[in-house]
């Protein structure tokens, strides 16, 4: 059995690239480390970011499209029953969470849809108990256009659980996770309509405590509870709030993935789009004038 990683980052974030890649090899578990960037993507895949972001769909490089092209690209030369992890180049891995990262791949191993994902459910940790753990539910971040086209409207089981997160996942590569992510690599590039979050192309009226739409997380997390995945909680790798409603990591000393989302872009980039920003300030302040 071997453990892939992935992730992506596009021409700005090669710092973090390498803070990424730095640490993940400091765990001392994946057999390969696999590094995608815009040039990686087949021509198809880079017409359709290419389209994306001339059509202002900067958002995640092209609103993470690109991110199914590198599950279906790894797990296509992974043999039956590897293990492929994805996690988002903004995350940092933590040396001290090794052992339950371990603990990962054991649930894994043992999980029938190949599919370990994580959800906004609670963190049951009683030392950290008086924090707060935002539960973000499938209809305040799904569109309803996507519960009418997989015919999930009635299913509460689905439409009012957490949402799963798709910063990070698990993957055992058989017959039902190549199920998961084959559609939704197809739903992705062939069905935009179905990720675009832009409210005056919703078909659907969104239901009442709708928030906002999750683009390709939203499929993902749909195909995952329709496959009847099991999921641990987000929190064993997002912020939760403490006694002062302030974010924290505190509760993560013990988890192997911190999702500070801290991506850092190369210097001439910072300078350019600082010098952009300073041009839009005084250009609004000469023209109130």
């Amino acid at each position: 059995m071997k453990l892939h990683l992935a992730t992506f980052f596009s021409p700005d974030l090669s710092r973090s690239a390498k803070r990424f890649k730095d640490q993940a090899t400091e765990m001392k578990i994946y057999d390969k480390i696999n590094m995608y960037r815009f040039d990686d993507l087949d021509i198809e895949f880079k017409n359709y970011v290419k389209k994306l972001l001339k059509d202002g769909k900067k958002r995640g490089y092209g609103y993470w499209v690109w991110q199914t092209f590198v599950h279906k690209h790894v797990l296509s030369n992974l043999n039956e029953g590897d293990f492929y992890h994805w996690c988002d180049v903004g995350c940092h891995f933590n040396t001290n969470g090794k052992k339950r990262l371990e603990e990962y791949l054991n649930i894994l191993q043992n999980e029938d849809t190949g599919f370990l994902g994580f959800d906004y459910e609670k963190l049951d940790n009683d030392e950290f108990k008086n924090f707060t753990y935002p539960r973000y539910l499938e209809y305040e971040y799904t569109k309803e256009d996507l519960f009418k086209f997989f015919k999930v409207q009635d299913k509460k089981d689905i439409t009012n659980t957490p949402q799963v997160w798709g910063g990070s996942f698990f993957v055992k590569k058989c017959p039902t996770s190549m199920k998961i992510l084959n559609n939704h690599f197809e739903i992705t590039k062939n069905r935009f309509d179905l990720i675009d979050d832009d409210k005056d192309k919703f078909l659907e009226k969104p239901r009442e405590g709708f928030i906002a739409h999750r683009h390709s997380q939203s499929v993902l997390s749909i195909l995952a509870k329709l496959e009847k995945c099991n999921f641990l909680s987000a929190y064993e790798s997002e912020w939760a709030l403490d006694q002062n409603n302030q974010r924290t990591f505190e509760h993560l000393h013990d988890f192997p993935i911190i999702a500070k989302r801290d991506k850092k872009k190369n210097i001439f980039r910072r300078f350019y789009e600082r010098q952009i920003k300073t041009f839009k300030r005084y250009k609004i302040f000469f023209f109130k004038y």
